[in-house]
């Protein structure tokens, strides 16, 4: 009996291991707020086990319907791929990594940005955890330039989907600047992520995770049309149903870790743990919002904690725009050395100028930022 017993415990670590196969590498929440102002970068040892073809899945929770993310290199900010440079998040977001992707991912690691949206983890799997079944196989169609043109979609091309499911548009003959538009029965967007937007490369992933985009897909017309794909640019060819059959690895020993959010108390603009490492890749952008009522009484005061393997610590102000000068108007950053205690920024009328009508951006290397106040003199 006890033998069964080792023998049932082991076929059962053979089944865990072969479906708990979705490895998590980075766990939120991490908030990406308004602006595109912030971001977050997964490290590049998240990305050694990674192979050409695995799938690479942002799982989010939008803060608004026009939310968008964008996946850069840390090395230049520039996207990883052309169709990465902005695109439209709601629901999770799979990207099949490719080679010159991972080349990249393992070299620099993953740069997060966008805008009003939060991220509550990445993970990566092997691409034979994903099921696709083709539900249309054509004709193909060409989108004009113009908008003109639609494929008309039947209800029963989509009976099989389900909650969770991505329903992907495989295309071809993609123009520069090529859109993708989804419409409902009344020529309606079927949601924001589906209307105008940008579409590169040889698919668009329609990602199912909103009750009411099944019901969309159930209400056809008296012509049996649910669906209107359009767009301009490019060519339809097939749609398939895409599906994640792996279980989520409980294990997150390994997984890269999101910095602690907190909330904003009266008078701050930040409030967190935001490191600054010694490449100087790192910044934090402040709007122009905040600073629209304030006058030469007030500073900004910023609170870090020095790196303990910084050989440097310093920080700068810079001008929102344009070539990042320093905020004081010379063309190099004015360094300001860091021995621990606070850093005080004054206002005179051009920094006044500048901050409320571009804002500012805080640079350095060497700390972690944890607090940016406006304190007014006397408070």
């Amino acid at each position: 009996m006890k033998r069964l017993t080792l023998i049932s415990l082991a076929l059962m670590g053979l089944m865990l291991s072969a479906y708990a196969a979705e490895k998590t590498i980075l766990i939120g929440p991490k908030t990406i707020g308004k602006g595109w102002k912030d971001k977050i970068v997964i490290l590049p040892e998240q990305f050694k086990n990674a192979s050409e073809g695995d799938i690479m899945t942002l799982y989010t929770e939008p803060m608004r319907g026009s939310a968008q993310a964008a996946y850069q290199s840390p090395k230049d900010w520039q996207p990883i791929a052309p169709e990465y440079a902005y695109f439209g998040v709601r629901g999770p977001v799979r990207t099949t990594l490719t080679a010159p992707m991972l080349a990249q991912l393992k070299q620099y690691g993953l740069g997060i940005g966008g805008h009003d949206y939060r991220i509550v983890r990445v993970t990566i799997m092997p691409a034979s955890d994903m099921q696709e079944t083709v539900i249309y196989k054509g004709p193909s169609v060409q989108m004009r330039d113009d908008w003109s043109q639609n494929a008309d979609m039947q209800r029963s091309t989509f009976q099989g989907v389900q909650m969770g499911d991505d329903v992907r548009f495989y295309v071809s003959k993609v123009k520069p600047g090529a859109a993708f538009k989804l419409s409902d029965t009344q020529w309606k967007p079927i949601d924001a992520s589906v209307d105008g937007a940008q579409l590169a490369g040889d698919y668009f992933n329609w990602s199912i995770n909103d009750q009411m985009q099944l019901v969309k897909l159930q209400l056809a017309g008296a012509d049996g049309v649910v669906m209107h794909v359009g767009g301009k640019g490019y060519q339809l060819d097939r749609i398939s149903i895409v599906r994640c059959v792996a279980e989520l690895d409980p294990d997150v020993s390994t997984a890269q870790r999101a910095p602690t959010e907190y909330a904003l108390h009266p008078g701050e603009l930040f409030r967190g743990e935001k490191v600054f490492p010694a490449d100087f890749s790192e910044n934090l952008r402040l709007t122009a919002a905040p600073f629209q009522e304030i006058d030469k009484n007030y500073a900004l005061v910023v609170s870090y904690r020095l790196l303990p393997d910084a050989k440097e610590a310093k920080l700068s102000f810079r001008e929102q725009r344009g070539d990042w000068h320093d905020i004081s108007g010379a063309a190099e950053p004015q360094w300001r050395e860091l021995n621990g205690r606070n850093v005080v920024l004054r206002f005179d009328d051009d920094i006044l100028d500048k901050v409320k009508t571009k804002g500012i951006v805080i640079s350095g290397a060497g700390f972690q930022l944890t607090k940016v106040l406006l304190v007014k003199a006397g408070q």
